[in-house]
């Protein structure tokens, strides 16, 4: 309601400090769809993605986000699949977009950013039978380093060294 009325907002965490500061674009297709082979500064409209979540997976849900959220995309899309669906974090100056799901055991999909809009409304399997992503990191233990991996960052330390530089 807030994105709708303000069109952007910040949310602070309980230390204040802001958790994702980006404006959230709204889209007219639902992103990745189910095709025949699937995998089965937006702190409310992200949480309400983490609130959808089973109780006991919430908190990795949200650690997945924020883990995106932390390296500043310049803005979120949420497609019409609503608060159940993927989530667009999109980074121009890097080219690319991360498209995360709130599904635990899928997989965080990274795309060029000047095809993602185009390559969204495709299935996941299209997407990779075509080649056309640059990045799937699956759902796993070692998620968060893959995550790393694709922003160039080598361990999380570095990540988060990198993360508050550019802040």
């Amino acid at each position: 309601m807030l994105i709708e009325q303000l069109g952007e907002f910040e949310i602070f965490g309980d230390d204040l400090t802001e958790w994702i500061k980006a404006p959230i674009r709204k889209l007219n297709w639902e992103l990745l769809p189910p095709g025949d082979n699937p995998w089965e500064s937006a702190r409310p409209a992200l949480e309400r993605i983490v609130l959808l979540a089973r109780p006991g997976n919430r908190g990795v849900v949200r650690s997945r986000l924020d883990a995106v959220g932390e390296f500043g995309p310049e803005y979120i899309a949420i497609g019409r699949g609503g608060f159940a669906g993927y989530v667009a974090f999109c980074f121009p100056t890097l080219g690319l977009c991360v498209l995360e799901s709130p599904t635990v055991n899928n997989a965080t999909y990274v795309l060029p950013l000047d095809s993602w809009e185009k390559l969204s409304k495709l299935s996941k399997a299209q997407i990779l039978a075509e080649g056309a992503h640059v990045a799937r990191v699956i759902h796993r233990r070692n998620w968060f380093d893959d995550l790393d991996n694709v922003f160039g960052a080598t361990d999380r330390k570095t990540a988060e060294h990198k993360r508050s530089a550019s802040s």
